[in-house]
């Protein structure tokens, strides 16, 4: 083997070293955000039910600028 490929080979193991732990960070990033989106959702449902009619009014006045945003 050359010391060319040997360089090569060298440089694809870390390449590729590189890709698996960025891989796992990003798995461990995922499921950090998949907690925390879970947490604010059930923190927005306990929110829902104590104040019912500012939730219905909130999302009428969404509705309807989406609806104006969507119908321009």
């Amino acid at each position: 083997m050359t010391t060319t490929n040997k360089t090569a080979n060298n440089l694809e193991e870390g390449v590729d070293q590189r890709l698996h732990d960025a891989a796992d960070r990003l798995s461990e990033m995922k499921d950090d955000v998949a907690k925390n989106l879970h947490e604010r959702v059930d923190s927005l449902g306990t929110l829902m039910k104590a104040h019912p009619l500012a939730a219905i009014g909130i999302g009428v006045g969404i509705g309807y600028l989406l609806a104006r945003l969507v119908h321009r």
